[in-house]
């Protein structure tokens, strides 16, 4: 689910004891995150990008070369977000009209992938 979309109060048993509130409210960025770790988090709507290099790359950082050749089935050109995101362009014919891999819709459907959880990613909670 996305931030802003709850319409209106819910209450959702967990257990007898714990009860989950999900009321509509607003999402404020904290100073110790990057736009590009608010778009992987999913704070910022991906369809509002105008930028995306940044959160790609971040994305690349955090998994092996081989993980995302293999998710995708193609061969990155080299381990970057432009290395990721030219291999998809090409690998789907996803290419502009000068037949250069067009890197926006690229990046929309792997952005796409990792806040809706089809690439997911691990990590360790700080100081453990």
């Amino acid at each position: 689910t996305m931030p802003g979309k709850t319409k209106h109060m819910q209450l959702i048993p967990l257990s007898p004891e714990l009860t989950l509130c999900d009321c509509p409210g607003l999402v404020f960025p904290s100073g110790g995150c990057s736009s590009s770790e608010m778009v992987l988090n999913g704070v910022i709507k991906i369809d509002n990008l105008r930028e995306y290099h940044g959160c790609v790359n971040l994305l690349v950082s955090r998994f092996p070369q081989e993980y995302l050749e293999k998710r995708y089935t193609l061969e990155m050109l080299s381990y970057s977000g432009e290395g990721l995101l030219q291999g998809y362009g090409l690998a789907r014919g996803l290419v502009t009209g000068r037949g250069l891999p067009n890197e926006a819709f690229a990046a929309r459907y792997i952005l796409k992938d990792y806040v809706e959880g089809r690439l997911v990613w691990c990590n360790k909670p700080p100081g453990s």
